[in-house]
């Protein structure tokens, strides 16, 4: 008992439990005061060479290079290197503008790729001011650093700072001007989404054109101008045709469908002779069209740039007159996007893939619809229009609320007509036939064919599982009853 009570302190009782061990290590202790090993682990972090540091930051995106530059001195020191800010995105959408804010203060004059999104942020639009405020002070930093270097400026979706944009007291449009009249290395430009008044954007262009007109190889004017009244037709404006025969260095342009014409498809084919080789073409309509070019000035263009392909976006176009309009015979159409409209039905579908295989069978390569449920009830329209086109590659559908059965049929159609393809490559008769060993495989019409149904890709030479097979018979015949009972 003595010993017991003896080895206990003063203040504890046996009842009491054992205080705790003071900690040996405290992570606010200066390195002086850590042991060691955690010296030498906390020492090799901090002095992690120069070296090391770029090339950590050469791998990372733009958010992650300001974070690391928020961890330490030593950290930072790489961050404003200019061989890591040649290529740069920013986006400004009241959430992630300050990080564009601090990294252009820094590098200005270091950047040579850069790419602004202006896209919608969850944060409602009656504080989208801030971010018209800081996009101005985003141009004014590279005007100021006299930046005259930039090889690709790409400012997109800034019709959300529209309204904010039009205002005298925002200069966002003269920074944006300026910094544009000293480019004279600039080979890609895109104003994609901008939704500014004509003045204004004939205003940037006429400065780009006058800068590096004869330097620019890619050039996206979609949705540039908010055309929204018949006097505002860019198509016929003066202006705008006087600054596209600056541009005679083009090789891809995309442009919307109300800025083409007879006399725009002229100025390419006298300007751009054999340069011009892609033309990405953005028709959204509401209403029905008006006929913008004639089939022969698409066919003197192609003669005059043999080169030349056409990609279409269709929304909106949901009658087959309307179609013909926006669908020009002898265009050199290689890509297709088609949203079709709430009204569009199996008879309007019928006459829009007719039109389709009858002109642009040997140039369609890539089809995407998205259309409703009523565009696909005859799954045998689709079918024939892959088996006419034979150069498609790709064929995406998306529809929303297809039934499996629905789909189902659409699939077989289209591993039907997809067998009977002919190949794009047929050996002429005179050629003598070659031997090709057994074990070679040989191409089939559907080996270059992707087809792609609400998300998920279609194996043609794959055969179906037997539950899946019992689940569509059963759906069909529950069809086939319903329909003969009515």
């Amino acid at each position: 008992m003595g010993s017991t009570s003896s080895s206990l302190n003063e203040n504890e009782t046996p009842s009491s439990p054992p205080r705790k061990r003071a900690r040996t290590s405290s992570p606010n202790r200066s390195l002086d005061q850590c042991r060691p090993y955690e010296k030498e682990t906390r020492s090799q972090w901090q002095v992690l060479p120069y070296v090391a540091l770029t090339e950590v930051y050469g791998h990372l995106p733009g958010r992650d290079k300001f974070n690391m530059a928020l961890t330490c001195k030593t950290w930072r020191e790489p961050f404003s290197r200019p061989a890591l800010w040649r290529r740069a995105s920013f986006r400004f959408n009241d959430v992630d503008d300050w990080r564009a804010l601090c990294c252009v203060s820094r590098v200005a004059s270091a950047l040579r790729h850069v790419t602004v999104d202006c896209a919608a942020s969850d944060i409602p639009a009656d504080k989208s001011v801030g971010s018209a405020d800081n996009l101005a002070y985003f141009f004014r930093c590279l005007v100021n650093a006299k930046n005259c270097r930039l090889t690709a400026l790409n400012v997109t979706n800034m019709r959300r700072l529209a309204r904010y944009l039009s205002r005298p007291d925002h200069d966002v449009v003269t920074l944006l001007t300026n910094l544009l009249e000293v480019q004279t290395q600039l080979d890609s430009l895109s104003l994609r989404g901008a939704r500014l008044s004509p003045d204004h954007g004939l205003r940037l262009l006429v400065s780009a054109g006058l800068s590096s007109g004869s330097i620019l190889s890619l050039l996206d004017v979609s949705d540039l101008f908010a055309t929204t009244s018949p006097r505002h037709d860019m198509a016929a404006n003066p202006r705008f045709l006087s600054v596209l025969t600056v541009f005679t260095n083009l090789s891809e342009i995309d442009l919307n469908h109300q800025y083409l014409s007879d006399d725009v498809m002229y100025i390419f084919s006298e300007n751009l002779c054999g340069k011009l080789r892609k033309i990405r073409v953005l028709a959204h309509y509401m209403g029905r069209p008006e006929r913008r070019t004639s089939p022969e000035t698409w066919a003197h263009l192609c003669s005059r740039c043999p080169d030349l392909s056409a990609d279409f976006s269709v929304k909106g176009v949901s009658e087959y007159r309307n179609a013909c309009l926006v669908l020009t015979r002898a265009t050199p159409l290689t890509c297709l996007g088609w949203t079709s409209g709430i009204h569009a039905d199996s008879l309007t579908a019928m006459l829009c893939t007719e039109h389709i295989a009858h002109h642009f069978r040997g140039t369609l390569q890539n089809l995407t619809l998205d259309v409703c449920q009523s565009f696909l009830d005859d799954p045998e329209i689709l079918a024939k229009l892959i088996e006419r086109c034979t150069c498609l590659r790709k064929v995406s559908v998306q529809c929303g609320g297809l039934s499996m059965s629905a789909e189902m049929r659409l699939e077989l159609a289209i591993r039907r007509v997809s067998k009977g393809r002919v190949p794009d490559a047929v050996t002429p008769p005179s050629a003598p036939p070659t031997e090709t060993p057994p074990d070679t495989p040989t191409d089939t019409p559907t080996a270059g064919l992707e087809i792609w149904l609400n998300g998920r890709k279609v194996d043609l030479d794959k055969k179906w599982p037997l539950s899946l097979t019992a689940v569509w018979l059963m759906e069909t015949l529950e069809a086939f009853t319903e329909q003969w009972s009515r």
